[in-house]
């Protein structure tokens, strides 16, 4: 018997949940929309405190962010689809360089 993942049609993830095998498990919509409702709020305090010019633009995406996670958060699943998107090209590594073919034979 190998390790999970060559015999074993399921792995763990990060949080220790059982996932199918392949492509890791995505964020839910929820945890998304929270993620980034915080994040923006946070961007907006900290320019504030910095002295920037009013940034209330940023509380009002983050609002609406937290408003739309707790009410309806499957209407954030194609944004958390493209986050997923953007953050798996760039973390995946590129694939390894072709080998050059071999010679011919002697002739």
């Amino acid at each position: 018997m190998g390790e999970m993942g060559e015999d074993y049609p399921l792995r763990r993830d990060k949080r220790g949940r059982l996932t199918e095998g392949g492509a890791p498990a995505r964020a839910s919509d929820r945890a998304f929309g929270l993620a980034f409702a915080a994040a923006f709020a946070v961007i907006g305090a900290v320019a504030r405190l910095a002295g920037a010019p009013p940034s209330a633009w940023l509380f009002v995406i983050s609002g609406a962010l937290l408003i739309v996670a707790f009410l309806t958060p499957g209407a954030l699943s194609p944004l958390n689809a493209l986050r997923a998107r953007i953050m798996d090209s760039v973390t995946t590594p590129p694939p390894p360089p072709t080998p050059p073919p071999p010679p011919p034979p002697p002739t």
